[in-house]
């Protein structure tokens, strides 16, 4: 059973890996920010990771504080911990992402919903029964 878990949880993981790897050669971006015209709680992290493979922690910082975070979550994941240690993670994760999300001064986590596609769908619905 356990076995069959990591299994699952290894496919997605490079089912999103490889979902990433689409959209960016397809020069999409985040998906959630397309959608919603919204930054995602991990909008920064593969920018982060990147710059850490240089050995940029300051731009790692830049990019997403918390990445370093991710490897410890997984490890904790893999472990068996209970889910109640993951929370405090969670917790900061959004606290985080609110922050970043309302900072003016960030353009690493922004807000545009009118350039979200739902928005635009749904406006150019309603405009055309209007």
């Amino acid at each position: 059973m356990v076995k069959n878990k990591k299994n699952m949880v290894l496919k997605y993981v490079l089912g999103i890996v490889l979902l990433g790897l689409v959209l960016y050669f397809v020069d999409i971006g985040c998906i959630f920010r397309l959608f919603f015209g919204v930054s995602c709680p991990g909008c920064g992290l593969t920018r982060a990771y990147r710059a850490l493979l240089k050995l940029d922690l300051k731009s790692a910082f830049y990019f997403h504080p918390l990445f370093w975070t991710i490897p410890i979550i997984i490890f904790l994941y893999y472990k068996k911990v209970s889910d109640k240690m993951l929370v405090p993670f969670i917790i900061i994760f959004i606290v985080v992402y609110l922050i970043r999300l309302f900072d003016g001064a960030d353009d690493i986590v922004t807000i545009d919903i009118t350039n979200g596609l739902i928005y635009k769908m749904l406006f150019g619905i309603i405009n055309k029964i209007v």
